[in-house]
């Protein structure tokens, strides 16, 4: 059984993916920006040409600044809205 998309989506799946691969994760840089949809994405997420799409990534790191993450999240532009929020965990040590 492998990670479904339901799990993936959960706020503590990162910190439940930490601890089950004994890595420390420090910090997450994001990127947002809109973009024209290519075919690939008109197709998987039934738009028209002109509708453009909302692109966010995320740079997760360790705490020594090497990159052990990057997820892009692709959404329609005519259907989303982009909100934030943060679990926060203390710190064990």
């Amino acid at each position: 059984s492998g990670i479904t998309p339901e799990m993936a989506a959960s706020p503590l799946f990162l910190k439940l993916w930490q601890e089950s691969v004994h890595i420390r994760l420090s910090r997450i840089d994001y990127e947002i920006h809109v973009e024209a949809a290519s075919e690939r994405d008109r197709i998987a997420m039934e738009i028209a040409q002109d509708v453009p799409i909302l692109v966010t990534g995320e740079l997760i790191s360790d705490p020594g600044g090497r990159p052990v993450m990057w997820i892009v999240t692709r959404y329609r532009g005519d259907r989303c809205r982009l909100s934030g929020g943060a679990v926060l965990v203390p710190n064990d040590n």
